[in-house]
């Protein structure tokens, strides 16, 4: 058994701390991240998809409609945002609901990406002479 005056001679590494330096070290602190960081990171990331998805929804309508170009390079951008949103709420939270959503939107990606492959080089091209105006072309 050690006795009182071997404690005194071990380093301070060896004893436990006090209930003082506890409370110091926690105040101080070595955390690089709390709960409340996380949350206002969480939802600043929740909102940053939503204006993402909103602007590419956007865009897309603009090339499908207005353009009359293939949207699907902006769809595929949508859908894999997606697809990592949700398997990533998968790994942290270890939910099936967004491991189905993951699977899903991943296939909807891939489907996408096809498509837009497909129709970028299956379209055809027409070929402007320069003496055609803008009216002759469109």
């Amino acid at each position: 058994m050690k006795d009182v005056n071997d404690i005194k001679k071990e380093s301070p590494k060896d004893q436990p701390l006090a209930k003082e330096e506890i409370l110091r070290l926690a105040k101080d602190g070595d955390r690089s991240y709390d709960e409340r960081e996380e949350m206002i990171d969480l939802r600043s990331g929740d909102l940053a998809c939503l204006i993402g998805m909103t602007v590419c929804s956007m865009l897309a309508a603009i090339k499908a409609f207005v353009l009359k170009t293939n949207p699907y390079d902006l769809f595929t951008v949508q859908f894999i945002t997606f697809t990592i949103n949700y398997y990533y709420n998968y790994k942290k939270l270890d939910k099936k609901r967004y491991i189905i959503g993951a699977v899903i939107m991943g296939i909807l990606s891939i489907f996408s990406f096809v498509s837009f492959l497909f129709l970028s080089f299956a379209e055809p091209r027409t070929k402007v002479n320069k003496n055609d105006s803008v009216s002759d072309v469109m």
